[in-house]
């Protein structure tokens, strides 16, 4: 589907439920998403291995301006940046 929607600029995903498998599947996708700029991934239970599987498509998204991450379960204590290390 996202090599059909090369022009895709704002993904709203808020409170899907992705979880990992969806967030494996937007990792997919990711080489296709060549022109998103916008992507709301909040409230979707994405834990820390989804974190991990986000940051690993992130270098195909070049024109990403905007990732909004609220309301999931990653981190430690409340801080996404320890899901990274």
């Amino acid at each position: 589907l996202a090599q059909n929607l090369p022009q895709l600029q704002r993904l709203d995903l808020f409170g899907c439920e992705l979880r990992l498998h969806g967030v494996q599947a937007l990792a997919s996708a990711a080489l296709h998403l060549t022109q998103l700029r916008h992507l709301d991934l909040s409230d979707n239970g994405i834990d820390n291995e989804g974190v991990r599987v986000l940051a690993g498509a992130a270098p195909h998204l070049t024109q990403l301006r905007h990732l909004s991450l609220g309301s999931n379960r990653f981190g430690s204590g409340g801080d996404p940046s320890h899901a990274l290390s």
